[in-house]
């Protein structure tokens, strides 16, 4: 089990004990404001979890079958008209020495 996916397990696991906390915490007290707080510590715990693994997970890897990668594009697809003018343009751009700040 990868590291991200071991942080995001933990971190699912606790918004969920925080949400039966939460639960208890109405069924007992009633709508004090520790019981929202419990609940919105539960999201806010879940919402963290999921953000972590997406960024420690990494971008998806391309299938091997030989599908279309990941962005949607295709290597095979001519470029548009008026690629060309905009590449040159942009290398001329990027060649230009930048003046100091």
């Amino acid at each position: 089990m990868s590291v991200a996916l071991r942080l995001l397990t933990s971190g699912l696991a606790t918004a969920l004990g925080q949400w039966g906390l939460a639960i208890a915490s109405l069924l007992a007290m009633g709508t004090e404001p520790t019981t929202w707080w419990l609940a919105l510590s539960g999201v806010l715990t879940a919402a963290i979890s999921i953000l972590v693994y997406r960024l420690l997970a990494g971008p998806p890897e391309a299938p091997e079958d030989g599908g279309d990668p990941p962005s949607g594009g295709r290597d095979d697809e001519p470029d548009p008209p008026w690629w060309p003018d905009f590449e040159r343009a942009f290398r001329d751009h990027a060649d230009r020495p930048q003046a100091p700040a």
